[in-house]
């Protein structure tokens, strides 16, 4: 048999703190890349009346079908049975 070592976990190690900065590099570039084409408001909560009609249905089942709703429909599966999927 052998030999076990009995290390205690020490949380994250250097490759996932290398991961977590790259994705936050990722993620403030895009916005960055985002924020220079957006001048008003308009430009922010309407995107300039360009979108597509496929962005705009996707968005909206999106906020729908949050995770609350798999979340919550999961719990009343188990309580009511599988009627309530159907509902």
């Amino acid at each position: 048999m052998p030999p076990t070592t009995n290390r205690p976990l020490s949380g994250l190690e250097a490759f996932d703190f290398v991961v977590v900065v790259l994705y936050v590099l990722l993620t403030l570039g895009i916005v960055y890349r985002a924020s220079r084409h957006q001048h008003n408001t308009e430009d922010f909560f309407l995107g300039s009346r360009r979108l597509p009609w496929m962005a705009v249905g996707l968005s909206i089942m999106a906020t729908l079908l949050s995770s609350l709703t798999y979340l919550g429909l999961t719990g009343e599966v188990v309580k009511n049975g599988i009627a309530a999927f159907m509902t």
